[in-house]
């Protein structure tokens, strides 16, 4: 959508179950052949569990004033979820959600090339920042680097990104912000995919930088490619990486390939103090 201060954005259609209704009644969420597409087989699954009484409601969440006193937080227990992000692009009115470009478009000749429908869906991830006790974990979605640098920009040298352990973004692309993992400075990173060899995540460069920005001398770098478990079948499973946490101490493991003596888990303690702790 273009504006008349010169500006483009995407305006939010979706809020709750209501709107949820709307949009699958639109017919707007088809395919070529004119069966539903994945966001309305979502909604429906969505409208059904509510009308059965499994869901109770259903929220868009995003963020508005980054910087009031009270920001956004759902709390579960003891756990505080924070969402940091998506953040619009005003803070009244009805709500609009930034635009993003592919960055390889971006060249001195060209600083503002269209928008890119992949970059704009990713770049508008839901960002959470879960907090239990002293302990906290970062989830970044799909988040991109003209997105990533969008949220440091919105909030205007404030860093709400540091956490002890961060899930990488977009599975390990290398379509992230150098500043944007600095901020993060985790003591543990966690790469999830699982892909067919498309993409080929983590990328060599995504999990350099992890292990390069990230907090003391043994930083700890996860990934679901490599934490693999061979079946006596010879499947491999993807996937065995587990943190435990009791708001103070926090735990990380990684599925051992083939178990011995007992063990099937490699552990670190967060941060880490490396093989022989920090006395040796």
């Amino acid at each position: 959508m273009n504006h008349r201060d010169g500006t483009r954005s995407i305006s939010m259609d979706l809020e709750g179950i209501r709107s949820a209704r709307s949009l699958i009644q639109s017919g707007n969420l088809k395919t070529s052949n004119g069966n539903d597409n994945l966001f309305a087989r979502f909604l429906r699954a969505a409208v059904e569990a509510h009308d059965d009484g499994r869901l109770e409601r259903m929220e868009r969440l995003y963020r508005r004033k980054i910087l009031e006193s009270a920001p956004r937080i759902r709390r579960v227990g003891e756990l505080n979820i924070e969402v940091l992000g998506p953040v619009t692009t005003r803070e009244t009115g009805s709500p609009r959600l930034a635009v993003f470009p592919d960055p390889h478009d971006v060249s001195p000749t060209n600083p503002e090339p269209a928008p890119s429908e992949s970059h704009t869906i990713n770049g508008n991830s839901i960002v959470l920042k879960l907090t239990y006790g002293s302990r906290t974990f970062l989830f970044g979605g799909d988040l991109n680097q003209p997105s990533q640098h969008y949220l440091e920009a919105k909030y205007q040298g404030a860093n709400p990104f540091r956490a002890d352990v961060n899930k990488a973004c977009h599975h390990g692309s290398s379509d992230f912000d150098i500043r944007f993992l600095k901020s993060v400075e985790p003591s543990a990173t966690v790469f999830s995919s699982g892909d067919n060899g498309s993409y080929d995540h983590p990328m060599p460069d995504a999990i350099g930088s992890a292990a390069r920005h990230s907090r003391g001398d043994y930083p700890l770098v996860f990934s679901t490619e490599l934490a693999r478990d061979n079946k006596t079948s010879g499947d491999i499973l993807l996937g065995h990486i587990n943190a435990r946490c009791n708001g103070r101490a926090l735990v990380m493991a990684q599925r051992k390939e083939k178990a011995g003596s007992g063990l099937e888990w490699h552990t670190f303690s967060v941060p880490y103090e490396g093989p022989f702790g920090g006395d040796h």
